[in-house]
């Protein structure tokens, strides 16, 4: 379903796509592009690209599937500013073209590491804001291979789903998950729920061979005591807690009301609005998804990488009565009614990824 690539006329070796071996890519690769609509009459702003590779890299095969998938991307849509749809794409294309080998399992971890950063964050943002070092736009080919198992959405369905006429990149690709979902807040929630039980028995089939449990952002190990997570939490990022109490208890939480919140029961895959009053009882894992605020518009924070509003949370557990004394007094289950458990209604959709390399560091990109 990819076009092919668009002819450079007389540049480079010839017509056709040119792929350059030279130490220039400095042990890795890259693909260039000149970032103009090379057919004005065709509905969609693609351009012309070209691949740099080391020739001294390892598995040099892996490299060409990787960045002819960037030409294939290039061919489709050049205005979408977020790493996230060209690396996450490109890395699928490497297990796509060569079963077994692709370089998710090696990248899959640091996705997992900051799991606060936006959903569509990146490497560069995560070095320039807090000096972390990260694959992380390649590791979130779990959210595109999550679309693919629960949806039925393909790398090259996303591109197409994003693709614009001009310059200006509406729909971005948010808006691109959304369409192809039937709700990306939906698709998110039901990705966080999936990401938070890697590593355990839990996890999905597909899953359970990578080795990337999610990082925990705290822990509740006693009553009425303020939990933040290690790290703010970004719009479409998610903080996640493990509650180590017995018995029955109340999570509250004082979270940033300038944009929206999901809590979500990683154990149960029950999900609840946070102006509901869910009655939990004994150890479990919990997150809280930043669905972003209301009528968001991705592509505003993404203009040099995705740079997404930190939001400030705080969460704490309070006794709650026992069941049978509840009863006693108003006749009625504190949890009757309070749980609204996850769904995937499975929708064709598409998913990809990319991203540019941090500066001296060594990557396909």
């Amino acid at each position: 379903g990819w076009p092919v690539p668009f002819p450079d006329g007389s540049r480079g070796g010839s017509e056709g796509l040119d792929i350059y071996l030279s130490t220039e890519a400095d042990w890795a690769a890259y693909t260039m592009s000149n970032y103009k609509d090379a057919d004005s009459e065709d509905g969609r702003f693609g351009s012309v690209s070209y691949v740099v590779i080391d020739p001294r890299v390892e598995d040099q095969h892996l490299y060409v599937a990787h960045e002819f998938n960037h030409v294939l991307q290039f061919a489709v849509d050049s205005t979408e500013s977020s790493y996230v749809p060209w690396e996450a794409t490109a890395t699928l294309a490497e297990e796509q073209t060569y079963p077994g080998e692709g370089s998710m399992p090696e990248t899959a971890p640091d996705f997992q590491r900051t799991p606060w950063e936006s959903l569509l964050g990146d490497g560069t943002h995560l070095w320039q804001e807090f000096e972390i070092w990260s694959y992380y736009e390649y590791g979130s080919a779990l959210w595109l291979e999550h679309l693919r198992q629960e949806w039925g959405v393909e790398p090259v369905d996303l591109w197409w789903a994003m693709s614009n006429e001009t310059w200006q990149n509406e729909p971005d690709v948010w808006d691109a998950y959304d369409d192809l979902t039937g709700g990306a807040d939906s698709a998110l929630v039901a990705f966080s729920l999936e990401r938070g039980r890697v590593g355990t028995e839990d996890a999905a089939p597909w899953l359970k061979d990578i080795d990337a449990p999610v990082r925990i952002q705290g822990d509740l190990d006693e009553l009425d005591v303020l939990v933040s997570p290690r790290n703010a939490v970004q719009d479409l990022g998610v903080a996640y807690f493990d509650i180590h109490l017995k018995g029955r208890y109340f999570l509250r939480h004082n979270a940033d009301e300038d944009t929206r919140w999901r809590l979500l029961d990683v154990d149960t895959g029950a999900s609840f609005e946070l102006t509901e009053e869910p009655v939990f009882e004994g150890p479990r894992r919990v997150a809280f998804v930043n669905l972003g605020p209301a009528e968001m518009d991705t592509d505003i924070h993404c203009e040099h990488y995705c740079d997404f509003p930190q939001r400030s949370l705080e969460v704490w557990a309070e006794i709650a009565p026992d069941e049978e004394d509840v009863e006693e007094e108003t006749g009625e289950s504190p949890t009757a009614g309070a749980c609204a458990c996850t769904s995937s209604s499975k929708k064709g959709g598409v998913v990809l990824l990319f991203l540019p390399a941090l500066v001296a560091l060594r990557r396909r990109r």
